[in-house]
């Protein structure tokens, strides 16, 4: 239109040169009227030819159409030609900024595509995407150069599992036999992590721990099995062994208090296996049972009975308990029961429960007297006063004599004295029997001649006598004779000290039994005898002197 409109504008002026010559031939007037006309009428609405025109629609000099470029549709797919009309084909290209990629035959890729080994995701647009990207509920990592990324990938610092499909994934995966916790977001955990209320060790590089593992110098087990991890906590057991984890699930070693008892766990940072039974610890003794649980008090053991203090620790020796109770235990640790003891020179007898006795007790076939230290009296009078009557034995072997007191329809089951003396020896022995005495003789005058101060025959020519002297005088022994006593010497009769012969004439009535045998009774310790030295000829037990 434009070009038509030049031409009108060429006549115009042709038709103006026209009148201008008119003009200077004398006729203004026409020129006026004409230009007006052009100008008003002949430029607006005449249809007039352009150069343009003329030359299209010259069918001697045709026009080329100019090429068409840009995204073009049809029913296979989009197409892009560039500023010359050529189809973008067989790879990638860059349109405005962005990525595409066109097929052999120029059609432009979408969503996955498969090129030079890799996958690419083009969306719906066929624009090359990169970064994350969530396809069809699946999230991908495609790279600056909008390759998907496989196995792992470490994104911004972090590591994530991708496979080898390129799915990002998340929860527990084991990779190449191992096993690694990836959170909500793919990021792979590492450290301690909690999954599902449990702790998990993964350690610094993902992997997950089992069994046995030292974190921070602390021990922890965290299952057997390759799929567990599990961090255990409290009471385990362990290939047979028990262990204490706490809350934290870090192994406790040592003394730990757990639920109100006590438990020992081993000394060493890296042990803790519970003990049980017997254990000595620091170099003292601990009962923990069977459940490793530290006793305390009283505590029977394979039958035999042990005191164990408020801190567990066995004791030894004397044990006192309320209500002035004494028990007695030995250097192992065991209670004293059903048994007599001689401890510093004294007697003591525990019954069946290991209470010390105190007062009087029947042992066996006697009657017996403890004062109040659990000592056994051997010398009764202080306690039982004279009696009416007595028993007295003698054994011949270990040249002892004890006199027993009645218990009242027991009979003579009280041991009451003892002494030590001296039998006949063997070529002139002691007779053995049962005799009751019939005489008894201050001073009285024996083989020799020698003399007794207190005697008391038994039977025949059998007395209990003191040493024999050679004089009635408190000043008539030999030293050699007295030194004897405890062992056989005499001729047959019984020698005694002058104490010991006082104590029988004196409270043993006339008929009283006497037994005399190898192998009597002796419940009471045989006295030890006093030496004299040879110039001394008196005896020092004479309460005479």
């Amino acid at each position: 239109m434009k070009k038509k409109t030049l031409q009108a504008a060429v006549i115009a002026l042709g038709i103006l040169s026209a009148s201008f010559t008119v003009s200077a031939m004398g006729e203004t007037d026409v020129e006026d009227t004409v230009l007006s006309e052009i100008t008003e009428e002949s430029m607006q609405n005449q249809d007039v030819e352009t150069e343009e025109d003329t030359e299209q629609e010259n069918p001697d000099n045709p026009q080329p159409e100019k090429p068409q470029n840009g995204w073009v549709e049809n029913e296979n797919g989009w197409q892009y030609k560039d500023e010359n009309g050529n189809l973008l084909k067989d790879g990638w290209w860059e349109i405005e900024g962005e990525r595409y990629y066109f097929d052999k035959d120029g059609y432009r890729a979408s969503y996955w595509l498969y090129a030079d080994g890799q996958y690419y995701w083009l969306g719906t647009d066929g624009k090359m995407q990169t970064g994350w990207q969530e396809v069809w509920g699946q999230k991908y990592y495609l790279g600056t150069d909008g390759a998907m990324q496989t196995y792992w990938s470490v994104i911004d610092g972090k590591y994530y599992w991708l496979g080898s499909d390129g799915a990002m994934r998340t929860g527990w995966q084991e990779v190449w036999g191992k096993y690694y916790y990836l959170g909500n977001d793919g990021v792979m955990q590492t450290y301690w992590s909690m999954v599902d209320g449990q702790y998990y060790w993964l350690g610094a590089d993902g992997a997950m721990r089992t069994g046995w593992q030292e974190v921070w110098g602390r021990w922890y087990y965290l299952g057997k099995a390759a799929d567990d991890g599990a961090m255990r906590t409290y009471w385990q057991e362990i290939d047979g062994k028990y262990y204490w984890f706490g809350a934290d699930g870090a192994m406790r070693t040592g003394w730990q208090e757990v639920w109100g008892k006590w438990y020992y766990l081993g000394k060493a940072a890296d042990d803790g296996v519970m003990r049980t039974y017997w254990q000595e610890i620091d170099g003292e003794y601990y009962w923990l049972g069977a459940d490793g649980a530290m006793r305390t008090g009283w505590q029977e053991v394979w039958s035999k009975w042990y005191y164990l203090d408020v801190a567990g620790v066995m004791q030894t020796g004397w044990i006192w308990t309320e209500g002035d109770k004494w028990y007695y235990t030995y250097e192992s640790g065991a209670m004293a029961s059903n048994t007599w003891e001689k401890m510093n020179g004294q007697w003591y007898w525990f019954d069946e429960s290991g209470l010390m006795a105190q007062g009087w007790k029947y042992i066996g076939r006697y009657k017996y007297y403890f004062n109040n230290s659990g000592h056994l009296l051997q010398d009764l009078d202080g306690i039982l006063g004279r009696q009416s009557s007595y028993e007295v034995t003698i054994n011949r072997k270990k040249c002892q004599v004890t006199v027993y007191a009645k218990d009242g329809s027991n009979g003579y089951i009280i041991p009451a004295k003892t002494f030590t003396c001296s039998v006949g020896l063997s070529s002139t022995p002691t007779p053995t029997g049962t005799f009751y005495t019939p005489d008894k003789y201050r001073w009285h005058t024996l083989m020799g001649p020698s003399y007794g101060q207190y005697c008391t025959r038994i039977t025949g020519g059998i007395l209990f006598h003191s040493v024999a002297g050679y004089n009635m005088t408190s000043y008539n022994i030999r030293a050699r004779d007295y030194n004897k006593l405890g062992s056989p010497a005499s001729h047959g009769c019984v020698r005694l000290t002058v104490r010991d012969a006082k104590w029988i004439y004196d409270n043993c009535k006339l008929g009283t039994k006497v037994t005399i045998s190898d192998y009597a009774a002796t419940p009471f310790d045989k006295p030890a005898t006093i030496k004299i030295p040879a110039s001394q000829n008196w005896d020092p037990t004479d309460p005479n002197i």
